[in-house]
């Protein structure tokens, strides 16, 4: 009996104060994406198939190392400047309407991946695909930002706070979900394009839902955290 009125209080406060949840699964997904682009990447630039596309196969050890280093590090520098501009943004934009655009940023980013070297050269699709990992690591920047520094700091009610930062274990989650999409296309997709491709098409529907979840939000994240949709 105690345990029942006890869930359904609970539920009751989830339903009062959704708007702030979805927010906080909004703003939370730039965590799970950031995780899952460090997951992905490393996976990906194993793969036989991606190194053949590419003609990697003929380097060395040495300057596939070298690779997979600078194809990590890039997403990390587009990740500081967005997180470097993420509160002009804001105060400039509005926080709602800047997270949207994070995730339509992220969004874009992950498209030019999973297209990249289609129709050139494997050497402009590597530059591409550098350009790419910049620019979907800007919105990632921006929107863990956002979800650590900003969002959580809000609204006044504690549990409601608790559950916007407790989300941050989702880098972790995008970490693990990487690694097993990796692990799948290597058993079950035969080497072609499309084994390496698919994970950065998974990608896409992240950066979708970021952006998804903030539209029915409030534009002030303090009405969303103590307030009820009217």
């Amino acid at each position: 009996m105690i345990m029942a009125t006890t869930l359904k209080g609970e539920l009751r406060d989830i339903i009062q104060y959704r708007n702030a949840y979805l927010l906080a699964f909004s703003a939370t997904t730039g965590y799970v994406c950031f995780g899952w682009e460090i997951g992905l990447i490393g996976g990906v630039i194993t793969l036989p198939s991606f190194q053949e596309y590419f003609g990697l196969l003929s380097e060395s050890a040495s300057a596939r190392a070298s690779l997979s280093a600078n194809i990590v590090s890039v997403l990390q520098a587009g990740g500081f400047f967005g997180a470097l501009f993420s509160s002009y943004f804001a105060s400039r934009f509005g926080r709602k309407p800047a997270l949207i655009a994070s995730g339509v940023i992220y969004l874009i980013g992950s498209i030019i991946q999973s297209t990249a070297g289609i129709g050139t050269s494997s050497a402009v699709g590597l530059k591409v695909l550098y350009f790419s990992r910049f620019f979907g690591g800007m919105g990632v920047g921006l929107m863990s930002a956002w979800c650590r520094h900003t969002y959580p700091n809000v609204p006044r009610e504690p549990y409601v706070v608790d559950a916007l930062v407790a989300i941050e274990v989702s880098v972790g989650l995008g970490n693990m979900l990487a690694f097993w999409v990796n692990y799948s296309v290597s058993l079950n997709i035969s080497p072609g394009q499309m084994q390496w491709r698919l994970p950065f098409i998974v990608q896409i529907y992240l950066g979708a839902l970021g952006g998804f979840y903030a539209f029915p939000t409030r534009v002030s994240p303090l009405a969303c955290g103590t307030r009820t949709l009217r």
